[in-house]
């Protein structure tokens, strides 16, 4: 299914949004809502590999734009790898084990992006697209309308 859908002529940020509908058509054709109880699993695991791991790749990501030589494939390959594969995903849903596990398919259009965006080059305005969700701190929240 990825090798049909992935899009590897196209920006980064369009391959991803090919790929995921169709795996979410893909999903919803196999296993209905087995997506919810993934999501939950996930986050189980999630939080077991977060309390055993101490990786930060913001850091090397900060590091890296200190240099001014093009960034390689390799070293684009291994952060990747460095990072936890089931962190929590973006918007777009995609773990870096999906990344990890279809290197051969999405790598080059990975690199392509890592090394124009080091390279100075303006990012899609949809990767900083994010999920805020606000947790009422009192039993009974309430709606107000107007000003406080």
């Amino acid at each position: 299914m990825l090798v049909e859908n992935w899009k590897s002529d196209l920006p980064i940020v369009e391959s991803i949004a090919s790929f995921q509908v169709a795996a979410n058509r893909w999903n919803q054709d196999s296993f209905g809502h087995m997506g919810r109880q993934k999501h939950t699993l996930l986050a189980r695991i999630y939080g077991i590999k977060c309390a055993n791991e101490s990786s930060d790749v913001l850091t090397l990501v900060m590091e890296m734009r200190e240099f001014t030589r093009e960034i390689t494939d390799e070293e684009v390959r291994v952060a990747l790898f460095s990072m936890n594969p089931l962190k929590l995903p973006g918007l777009d849903g995609l773990h870096a084990m999906f990344f990890q596990c279809n290197w051969s398919i999405v790598g080059a259009t990975v690199v392509s992006f890592v090394q124009a965006s080091m390279g100075g080059h303006q990012l899609d305005p949809g990767l900083n697209r994010t999920l805020i969700v606000l947790i009422p701190k009192v039993l009974t929240p309430e709606v107000h309308i107007g000003p406080i």
